[in-house]
């Protein structure tokens, strides 16, 4: 299958189950779900509410690390890909890094490492 070009990296993605905030330029509110898969690069979240592909937002993220204990994530992010789960009736959001601090993207790959 081709991706379309900056389509997220699939080949280290490591199967989580983190609380997710996306937090929306003009929303009042924010769009909550559940990270899905992650990567060094890139997320999955299950959302009921539908962020159309190209928004970006700031993404906020309960992580939990290899070791079990909690962290944050707070980055910019982009929607690269926004698709309707039908059995789930949830959207599937593929989101893209696009800007994040380094002690941040430090403690994202310590959580994503395949070997742990």
């Amino acid at each position: 299958m081709n991706l379309p070009a900056g389509y997220p990296d699939q080949t280290r993605r490591k199967l989580v189950g983190w609380r997710a905030a996306l937090i929306l330029d003009h929303a009042s509110t924010p769009v909550f779900g559940r990270a899905m898969e992650a990567s060094e690069q890139s997320f999955v979240i299950l959302s009921e509410h539908n962020v159309p592909a190209g928004v970006e937002c700031r993404i906020c993220l309960d992580v939990l690390d290899t070791q079990g204990r909690r962290g944050y994530l707070d980055f910019r992010g982009q929607i690269v890909n926004a698709t309707l789960v039908g059995k789930l009736s949830r959207f599937r959001l593929v989101c893209r890094i696009v800007n994040m601090e380094a002690s941040q993207r430090e403690f994202l790959a310590s959580c994503v490492r395949q070997d742990n």
